[in-house]
């Protein structure tokens, strides 16, 4: 089966923006506007083995409007510019693996593969006196492998697990953005895992007596783009 679609953008965007103040760096009037637009394809190409086991591969854009920010045009702190328009980002996401529903429905299998493209990531960041804004911090390419696994060995226990291997750093760095190439993109840990063990006091697993055990690992992660200065968090199992 071939699935193939497009969508297109197009988006205009009109600011007007006036600030007084000492945290907002004094008096300021902006006036703003955007146009931008984009077209984003979608092609999906899947192939039944038996009526168990399918296999598909998959390529799709994926695309987010510009738009401008609510600081002030000056640091107050600083004294340096915050930027104050920031572009449209947009990556190419390429897929493949399998889904599988096998042993008579009581395994259920399903592996995925991916290589994602990001360009022109729209990213947060904050300025000296505490301003947040939104910049565009250069190209990053990500790539893993997520497995989903359910077993039921009886009419009465079910086993399950998601494991997701990432990979996400930048390739380059816009000029004035604070990051190194390879840097670690903020919030996405290197490994995850999620599984559970549940017992069921009948046959059916509509009835609603049962007793369930999960687990969570969540990988270390960063804050911020800047990995040499930024906080981690994660690298914790929760039961």
């Amino acid at each position: 089966t071939l699935t193939a679609g497009a969508r297109v953008f197009r988006n205009t965007l009109h600011v007007t923006d006036s600030a007084d103040g000492v945290f907002a760096g004094g008096p300021s009037h902006v006036d703003r506007a955007l146009e931008e637009s984009s077209t984003t394809p979608k092609f999906v190409l899947s192939y039944k083995l038996n009526p168990e086991v399918m296999f598909y591969a998959q390529a799709a854009k994926g695309y987010r409007i510009g738009q401008t920010g609510l600081a002030p045009p000056v640091d107050p702190v600083s004294g340096l510019p915050v930027p104050s328009v920031y572009g449209p980002d947009s990556l190419w996401n390429y897929e493949g693996g399998m889904k599988s529903t096998l042993a008579g429905d009581r395994l259920t299998l399903n592996v995925a593969a991916y290589y994602i493209d990001w360009t022109d990531i729209q990213l947060q960041n904050r300025s000296a006196a505490g301003f947040v804004y939104i910049v565009n911090a250069g190209k990053a390419r990500s790539q893993g492998v997520e497995i989903e696994a359910k077993l039921r060995p009886t009419d009465h226990v079910e086993l399950g697990t998601a494991l997701s291997f990432n990979s996400t750093r930048l390739q380059s760095v816009a000029p004035g953005v604070i990051a190194t190439v390879t840097d670690q993109l903020p919030g996405a840990a290197k490994f995850t895992a999620a599984s559970y063990v549940e017992f069921h006091f009948t046959q059916s697993f509509a009835d609603l007596a049962y007793l369930r055990l999960d687990h969570q690992y969540a990988g270390k992660a960063y804050s911020d783009l800047n990995n040499s200065t930024a906080l981690t968090f994660g690298d914790y199992n929760t039961f």
